[in-house]
């Protein structure tokens, strides 16, 4: 649109409302002023009256006042005119008391008097007419406020409510004006951007709501790939952190692993300690069931005793010494498997092989204390078996198997035979119990090689991309690169953006034309 065109309907309206508090605030002005030009005026009339007074007591001629009326301002009113035709009155009554005759007898002062009266009237009309002036003055001026100001402001939201409109029209031109411009020199109907306060897009289209926008198969082809793209990113982005969160997760499980080489070495003590304990144990049993030189008979009595006895704890002491080795096998093997899965990176199977470690732990600290206790009671019968024995070797005439094998003394051995049965049954419970978990760990390792093999694919993939983005000719990065950086700050992660930014700005831009000047 040129400037040279006629405004419109509105942007008249809105110059209107623009000139019409200026005209108002003129209008009061100018009112304000002529009551004020007229109050100076009667002041100045009546200090020259009264200057004149002072000076000299001769009358004043009739044509002065005459003169006075009518360099006094015209005004069309009624009230003016009024006032003017009771002066003229007043005035003509002075003319014709100076046409009287003084020769036809009448007095001299008579005139005097005559024009002493009339003045005095004409005085009490005019303080009557300037004391209702001055009075209704203020008055005027508040009612005349008080009716201009509502106006002044209906006025003025008017002309608010005119420009808001006239900015949002010529917004929606501008926006219309480029739209336009889009179409005819790239072929690209971007109704998406096209935002306006005053129409819709149908509105300007002249569609309605059910039609579809035109739009070219190349802008659908290149919308599509603008997504695929931007999908790619974000899920290249996602892999991304994906990574940086297993890298934490893997610097984290390093302190597991060594609090799981310190438990290890902590078993090994616990079982270097049991086995000093059992081996004090046997020596005890060997002490207590040790024949005394009687008789031959005697001496094989207690033989067989004793070796009964040492035998039941040896075959104890050599299933938990099997038992040991195996649990030591089943922790070396879990611990290379976790340090291996370490090593390459599974976080989730590592995860599981550490839970798995944490409760095997946990079993053996339990059976530990459970063994710990045993030990101890096992401990206090032998006490009490050796007390019992010295105190039956006081006795020189009593024999060997009476002083061992006594009542008190058989039901301990027996009471501590069965501790020992009920201790095997137990760990062939747990070494039951550990096939099973054997079982669990090798499904979980055929599990862990499975995801081994997926994430192994994933890196390749990875590193195929990196290599063609090089190829590409983008040189700012490396595949080691990809994996120690976040997603703000990765540039491989960049060159995808800037991939994604070139082929939206193909998209948009499209072939290019020559540019419409307006």
């Amino acid at each position: 649109m040129s400037n040279s065109e006629t405004p419109t309907t509105s942007g008249q309206l809105a110059q209107q409302t623009e000139e019409a508090p200026e005209l108002i605030t003129e209008s009061v002005g100018i009112l304000s002023d002529a009551f004020a030009h007229y109050k100076n005026f009667l002041l100045e009339e009546e200090g020259k009256d009264h200057a004149n007074c002072k000076a000299s007591t001769e009358p004043i001629a009739t044509d002065h006042y005459r003169r006075l009326l009518e360099e006094s301002p015209e005004d069309p009113g009624v009230a003016p005119q009024i006032n003017l035709k009771i002066n003229k009155i007043y005035l003509n009554r002075l003319e014709e008391i100076d046409r009287l005759n003084p020769k036809s007898g009448s007095s001299t002062c008579l005139p005097l008097q005559l024009r002493l009266i009339t003045f005095q009237e004409w005085v009490d009309y005019l303080l009557q007419v300037n004391g209702v002036m001055f009075t209704n003055l203020s008055s005027l001026e508040e009612e005349t406020l008080g009716k201009v100001i509502p106006w002044v402001e209906s006025i003025d939201g008017e002309r608010q409510q005119a420009l808001s409109e006239n900015r949002q029209l010529r917004k929606d031109l501008c926006a219309v004006i480029k739209f336009v411009q889009n179409a005819f020199h790239r072929n690209i109907w971007d109704t998406e951007r096209l935002s306006l306060e005053t129409l819709t897009v149908h509105q300007v289209l002249g569609v309605s709501r059910d039609q579809s926008y035109p739009e070219s198969e190349s802008v659908k082809v290149r919308y599509r790939m603008a997504e695929c793209m931007k999908s790619l990113v974000n899920e290249m982005a996602a892999k991304h952190d994906e990574v940086c969160h297993l890298k934490s997760q893997l610097s984290s499980l390093d302190e597991v692993v060594q609090t799981a080489r310190q438990k290890i070495i902590m078993k090994d003590q616990c079982i270097a300690q049991l086995n000093e304990r059992l081996q004090d144990i046997t020596d005890r049993l060997a002490y207590v069931l040790r024949p005394k030189p009687l008789s031959m008979t005697a001496d094989e009595e207690m033989a067989r005793v004793g070796d009964l006895v040492a035998s039941c704890f040896l075959n104890t002491l050599a299933v938990k010494d099997e038992q040991e080795c195996q649990i030591l096998k089943v922790l070396d093997a879990e611990l290379n498997a976790l340090l291996e899965m370490n090593s390459r990176q599974e976080i989730q199977s590592t995860e599981a092989c550490r839970n798995r470690l944490y409760k095997l732990f946990k079993n053996f600290s339990q059976e530990l204390v459970d063994e710990t206790t045993k030990l101890e009671n096992a401990r206090s019968h032998m006490n009490a078996l050796r007390n019992k024995s010295n105190n039956h070797g006081s006795q020189p005439n009593s024999t060997p198997i009476n002083a061992v094998c006594s009542e008190p003394d058989g039901k301990a051995v027996e009471a501590l035979r069965s501790q020992l049965q009920a201790l095997t049954n137990t760990h062939k419970e747990v070494q039951s119990n550990y096939l099973r978990q054997l079982n669990e760990n090798s499904d979980l390792h055929s599990r862990l090689a499975s995801e081994s093999m997926v994430n192994t694919r994933n890196a390749e993939v990875l590193k195929g991309i990196a290599d063609k983005l090089i190829e590409m000719g983008f040189e700012g990065f490396t595949y080691e690169e990809i994996y120690k950086t976040d997603s703000t700050g990765n540039p491989f992660c960049a060159v995808i953006n800037k991939l994604y930014v070139d082929n939206r700005e193909n998209v948009i831009s499209g072939p290019p034309k020559t540019n419409l000047q307006l």
